[in-house]
């Protein structure tokens, strides 16, 4: 999906919910074991894990169940979520947070 279609449904996807859905994985990011931060399943932020958890074999397992993304897939969406206004580290975004997001705005 193309970011200049992501933002109509996002709109009407927070509509109903009164709220995005933010969603917390393990995946694999430029082949590094990463935590992945997804709001309405479009990856926006990444945090990297420290050694103990990079050789975790069930963050490894949860990695492998996942998509795999760039750097730059990672850079292009928060950018576009950015430029949006709907970057929820960066504004007040209403979300439904699965898991606990970073509490730190910028």
């Amino acid at each position: 999906m193309s970011c200049i279609n992501m933002s109509s449904n996002i709109t009407s996807v927070m509509d109903l919910n009164k709220g995005y859905r933010v969603d917390i994985k393990h995946c694999w990011v430029d082949g590094t074991p990463t935590k992945v931060y997804f709001i309405e399943n479009m990856p926006f932020t990444f945090e990297t894990l420290n050694r103990a958890q990079k050789e975790d074999q069930w963050i490894l397992y949860e990695c492998s169940l996942n998509p795999e993304f760039t750097f730059e897939q990672m850079l292009k969406n928060g950018d576009y979520l950015h430029a949006e206004q709907m970057h929820p580290m960066f504004f007040d975004v209403p979300t439904i947070t699965v898991e606990t997001m970073p509490d730190e705005k910028f």
